[in-house]
């Protein structure tokens, strides 16, 4: 795939969104592919940026990276709810020119309900669940105990950005009862999606000196195998 855009949310269980947001720099477009698609991720695992292996990542920039607590989030020991929103992403000049969004929750946790919805439509809507729902895929690993969700950001209008409101609750998925209902994903046993959660580093490029100054506001930790990993929660 060739995007504009690649943002990524971390969500930790104390109420903190870390927003990563990567568009092109020296190329037109970010070639990618779907983390969750590969087999082995260990072999790529320099290229992944959250839900996406990006091949061409020292052609890229970090634009405007940010962390903020959510105003509207609740917590207990072992469920979390969440809602915040996305305004006005551009996508570039031209109608197919697109974009991609993953949501990554903390290790060991698990949706139970997610709503990614228009803000504007319908006009009339009062509450999350009547308002105009977006397509997005969601994957569940097994192994790792990890969950991604993925949407892909098109539109065909005018302004050529992009909206959504994001809103969902997730338990801890050790301490759920058996009978615990999670919202249906795509189930991994044969990919290891430890890896969505590094950040890839190469001191001799820009977008590595971006990262290292925000190194401090995520919490991320530089591992022995080069790679940057955002510590979990």
């Amino acid at each position: 795939m060739y995007l504009k855009l690649v943002k990524t949310d971390f969500i930790t269980a104390e109420g903190e969104l870390n927003t990563l947001t990567l568009e092109p720099n020296t190329a037109e477009h970010i070639r990618v592919d779907r983390a969750a698609e590969f087999r082995d991720l260990q072999s790529v695992k320099n290229k992944v940026v959250g839900g996406t292996v990006i091949y061409n990542l020292d052609e890229c920039e970090l634009k405007d990276p940010a962390r903020k607590i959510m105003s509207l989030f609740h917590s207990n020991s072992n469920e979390i709810s969440f809602t915040y929103d996305h305004k006005n992403i551009p996508l570039g000049k031209e109608v197919w020119e697109k974009g991609i969004w993953n949501l990554i929750l903390p290790q060991g946790w698990r949706l139970t309900e997610l709503h990614v919805v228009c803000p504007y439509r319908p006009k009339n809507a009062k509450s999350i669940e009547e308002r105009r729902s977006f397509q997005y895929t969601v994957t569940w690993d097994q192994i790792n105990q990890m969950q991604l969700v993925e949407m892909e950001l098109s539109t065909g209008r005018k302004e050529r950005t992009f909206s959504f409101i994001v809103s969902g609750k997730a338990c801890k998925v050790d301490s759920a009862p058996i009978t615990q209902q999670y919202i249906p994903s795509q189930i991994k046993d044969n990919i290891d999606l430890k890896y969505i959660t590094h950040i890839p580093s190469n001191k001799r490029n820009k977008l590595f000196k971006q990262l290292n100054s925000f190194l401090g506001i995520l919490q991320i930790t530089i591992n022995l195998d080069g790679s940057i990993s955002l510590n979990k929660k």
